[in-house]
C-alpha cells in the first residue's frame, strides 16, 4: 500500500505543466501508433495484441522500476 504525505511533496506550476503535456503527448503518440498499425492486423492479432497490454507494461514496470515478479503477476500473465 502506498502512502502519499502530501507535507513532503512539492508542487510547482511548471512541474504540473510539464507532467500533463508529456502525459498527453505520450498517450497522442500511443494513440496515433495504435490506430496506425491497427488497420494492418486482422482482428485476431489486434485483439491478442491488445490483450498483451498490461503484460507489456508489467515488463516495462520490472525492466525499468525494478517492480517484483510475483505469483499474481506471473499467473495473471499467463492467463492473458
Amino acid at each position: 500500500m502506498l502512502i502519499i504525505e502530501f507535507n513532503r511533496t512539492s508542487l510547482s506550476d511548471r512541474g504540473i505543466i510539464l507532467a500533463i503535456a508529456s502525459g498527453a503527448i505520450a498517450s497522442g503518440i500511443g494513440y496515433t501508433v495504435w490506430y496506425n498499425a491497427v488497420r494492418r492486423l486482422s482482428t485476431m492479432q489486434a485483439s491478442v495484441v491488445q490483450l498483451l497490454v498490461p503484460v507489456i507494461a508489467a515488463t516495462g514496470g520490472v525492466t525499468f522500476a525494478y517492480d517484483v515478479i510475483s505469483m499474481r503477476l506471473a499467473f495473471s500473465s499467463v492467463m492473458i
